[in-house]
């Protein structure tokens, strides 16, 4: 079901609750909702209060919605926001989405054969599609991941355990890491791993940097939204450490979260819909939409309209 919201986006596919409230850093609203085939929103960093969750990198976590429609999403926007309730779907005829090629360029045939199928009616209902790039994007995030994702993760998560009061620190959270991949995070959050230099580069630097690039995208191309796929594979087995795509080996976890990992980095809105299933096994496929920061009314009005 993917990680680490998997609890929540089960819980809501399989209808034991209406609404999972996830937390996203780097797509863990995004990749279950997209693996569990409900609709997943991670909102501009900043626009929802994440007082009581237990933190990994302040500036990117958010709390948001996993649910199984758009109007779930909007509800449950508009009761933390003070938002309207009623927002109407985005007008098909003329809205200009983004397509960067680059984001498309590997993607399992089966979920692709699902999304391109999606892309052939929303051009036949009037989308305008701009098949534009926003250069190295890809290579200057997967530089900076680690770095961004993990330098705050020590301070962050010792000062909520003192301030809760447990009687334990990071130190102690480290040594007893069961999870494997937990426990090699929470050693690259250990102090002096990554040093001061990256760590202020990354967040003074690099972060404002590609959020330029985003708005800057956004504009000079005149683009609503950009669409990608959420995951550019569908679920795979629980353990399976690599995919095959086109007969390629592709590392699971780098690979599952490449689509999503760019708005977290940015703080933008990003939503996940489900658009349909695979023929073979009948695995969910995610459409995912990312908007200009702070457009997130936005965001959820044209998944309101693909819907």
């Amino acid at each position: 079901p993917g990680g680490t919201s998997s609890g929540s986006g089960v819980a809501v596919s399989a209808r034991i609750a209406p609404l999972g409230v996830g937390e996203d850093s780097a797509g863990s609203i995004r990749i279950p909702s997209a693996w569990t085939g409900i609709v997943g929103f991670k909102p501009s960093s900043g626009r929802y209060v994440n007082t009581g969750i237990v933190p990994l990198a302040p500036h990117r976590d958010t709390p948001g919605p996993m649910v199984r429609t758009i109007d779930d999403a909007i509800l449950i926007d508009s009761l933390v926001t003070g938002s309207p309730l009623d927002l109407p779907p985005a007008g098909l005829e003329g809205l200009r989405i983004g397509l960067m090629p680059s984001y498309w360029n590997i993607v399992d045939p089966e979920a692709n054969k699902v999304l391109q199928g999606v892309l052939a009616r929303l051009e036949e209902l009037g989308v305008v599609f701009v098949r534009e790039n926003i250069p190295d994007l890809n290579q200057i995030i997967a530089a900076n991941f680690l770095t961004d994702m993990l330098c705050s993760g020590f301070d962050a998560i010792n000062d909520y355990l003192l301030e809760h009061e447990l009687g334990f620190d990071f130190y102690h959270v480290r040594d007893n890491v069961v999870t494997p991949a937990v426990a090699g995070v929470m050693a690259l959050a250990t102090p002096g791993v990554i040093s001061e230099e990256s760590c202020e580069q990354s967040l003074s630097e690099t972060r404002p940097e590609v959020q330029r690039l985003y708005a800057q995208y956004f504009t000079q191309h005149n683009v609503d939204a950009l669409i990608l796929p959420s995951i550019v594979f569908p679920a795979p087995l629980i353990g399976e450490q690599t995919v095959i795509i086109d007969g390629e080996p592709y590392e699971t976890l780098n690979w599952g979260i490449r689509n999503v990992e760019p708005a977290a980095f940015a703080g933008l809105p990003s939503l996940t819909i489900p658009v349909g299933l695979t023929e073979s096994e009948q695995l969910p496929v995610g459409l995912l939409i990312d908007g200009p920061a702070g457009e997130d009314r936005r965001v959820l009005a044209i998944g309101k309209a693909i819907e």
